[in-house]
């Protein structure tokens, strides 16, 4: 009879912290790199990681996630229903890590208004992409970026981003041209 007592005190105690659990859909939280002011990176978030990061001055989203990789969730439309932007920058292989997706990134940091975040599975791919983004548009050199790209989660892709800025040049903006009007 004590047995069942105690089992029955142990569901009250802890079925309403379950029920919360699942009603606010709270994962472990992950943790997030700020590498850089303004650009939060790692793995994937919760929802409740996106309101955490709204309320902490994060505006919009960028996964580097692929279509088939399954979050449990429409991340597009819990960043929407917080009044996130939320862009999809799909990036799987090591060779999708190019000149091109750097100056994307690029692109859409600098058009933002607030902090971002820059997600992956885990954030090898999201701390990639910054360390690229860095040594093109940032003027770090290759040993500054890839410092960079570890603090923002790059780990089994190193090689992969050494080898780029090593064949690869900084990117060079090209010279706009001035008309005589």
């Amino acid at each position: 009879m004590r047995f069942l007592i105690k089992i029955a005190a142990l569901l009250i105690v802890f079925t309403p912290i379950f029920v919360a659990y699942l009603l606010l859909d709270r994962q472990p939280s992950v943790h997030f790199h700020e590498p850089v002011p303004g650009v939060r990176t790692g793995g994937q978030p919760s929802r409740g990681d996106l309101s955490d990061l709204k309320a902490e001055g994060v505006t919009a989203v960028i996964s580097l996630r692929t279509a088939e990789e399954t979050v449990g969730y429409d991340e597009a439309a819990a960043a929407a229903d917080l009044d996130m932007a939320y862009v999809s920058i799909p990036m799987w292989a090591p060779e999708e890590l190019t000149l091109e997706a750097a100056l994307k990134l690029d692109e859409i940091v600098g058009a933002v208004d607030g902090d971002v975040l820059l997600h992956c599975a885990a954030g090898n791919r999201a701390g990639a992409l910054l360390a690229l983004r860095a040594y093109h548009t940032g003027g770090a050199s290759p040993d500054e970026a890839l410092k960079l790209g570890r603090a923002a989660g790059l780990d089994h892709w190193a090689d992969v981003v050494k080898t780029h800025m090593e064949t690869t040049p900084p990117y060079t903006a090209p010279a706009s041209s001035v008309s005589g009007r």
